[in-house]
């Protein structure tokens, strides 16, 4: 990756636009597809803050990243979701979404209608239980 004209351009010359934070490795659900039989996640302690992530995705921003898409493990498993949704929205973004399983997604859904989050990609998995372990 290389920077040219204060934009992050990739080996290939392509300008990179796109973002994807994944906000932690864990998830509510055990998807046979993408959950190891005994998995082991990161311990909460080594995340990286709220204030972190906005503040690397401002640098990033400031490279020419357009678009931000949050991901997990299951996002909406962070206590501090809504405060990262809340530091990305005041950047001057086009767009940023949110890929879950929507299994903890409506007590967020007030909220999250006063940030910029709009952009919703949800796994429609969930409603196959014979998908889960």
């Amino acid at each position: 990756m290389s920077m040219l004209t204060n934009h992050l351009v990739d080996k290939h010359g392509r300008r990179m636009r796109k973002l994807r934070i994944s906000l932690l490795d864990a998830c509510n659900l055990r998807c046979l597809y993408c959950m190891p039989e005994h998995p082991v996640f990161m311990p909460q302690k080594d995340w990286a803050s709220a204030a972190d992530l906005t503040r690397v995705t401002r640098n990033l921003v400031a490279l020419g990243i357009e678009e931000v898409r949050l991901t997990g493990g299951e996002p909406l498993l962070r206590k501090d979701f809504m405060e990262i949704v809340a530091g990305l929205s005041a950047l001057p973004i086009k767009k940023l979404g949110l890929t879950t399983n929507a299994l903890l997604l409506v007590p967020h859904l007030p909220r999250l209608r006063h940030t910029r989050l709009q952009f919703l990609n949800i796994s429609l998995v969930v409603s196959h239980p014979e998908t889960q372990g």
